[in-house]
């Protein structure tokens, strides 16, 4: 089961790992990080740091869902990648690239009432369900999951896309694009976006849950 969002760190040097966690206090993202006593539960945070060696020991990489960044030394580097490690440290490494290499495989949340999404650079999670999108959609989907229960206008949706005119049929046209890969990734979903006369369009975290409840149980059955 994977945890909270944040980046667990693994160290088997407790001197290390005391010094790293007092360094990491005087980062802004200081609460981003988690220091753990066992590789377990490194493993089961969206991100974890770990040493070469521990991950050696990590026997089914098919099977862990977190992104894993291997901390050793140079001569290591290929042999990681090959292994299947997300991205690798360099030792002696610093705080700023810690940050730096973690904080681009992070998850970005969004909670509402309705809906618990979260994206990273390949796919949107919105309750459990995986959508493919392309990179325009994909963009274009998250400016209404920011924004959902607000009638955005169609000058600011056609700057998420790219276009300067906003009554141009570029905003209609790549709306009618997002509602048929949304409808192919979960039947209904394509519903949750609807068009305002004259003002723009909206999207409906209630709808979405309601289609996501009726797929829950179309699969329990």
């Amino acid at each position: 089961m994977i945890k909270s969002d944040g980046v667990a760190i693994f160290l088997r040097d407790v001197s290390q790992s005391v010094f790293l966690k007092e360094q990491l206090k005087k980062t802004a993202q200081y609460n981003s990080f988690f220091l753990v006593s066992s590789l377990e539960d490194a493993v089961s945070h969206p991100v974890c740091v770990i040493t070469w060696e521990d991950f050696l020991s990590v026997s089914s990489l098919d099977k862990i869902n977190s992104y894993i960044i291997v901390s050793g030394t140079p001569s290591n580097v290929a042999k990681a990648f090959s292994l299947g490690c997300a991205d690798y440290l360099k030792e002696p490494w610093s705080l700023e690239e810690l940050v730096a290499r973690t904080s681009r495989f992070l998850r970005k949340n969004i909670k509402t009432e309705f809906l618990d999404i979260w994206f990273d650079n390949h796919k949107i999670v919105v309750n459990d369900s995986p959508l493919w999108l392309s990179p325009t959609r994909k963009n274009l989907l998250l400016f209404f999951l920011k924004n959902s229960g607000v009638c955005l206008p169609k000058g600011a949706i056609a700057m998420t896309i790219g276009s300067k005119l906003e009554n141009s049929r570029a905003v209609d046209m790549q709306i009618a694009i997002l509602r048929k890969e949304l409808a192919a990734c979960l039947p209904g979903l394509e519903k949750c976006i609807v068009s305002v006369t004259r003002k723009g369009y909206i999207f409906l975290p209630e709808r979405f849950q309601q289609v996501c409840d009726c797929h829950k149980k179309s699969k329990s059955r």
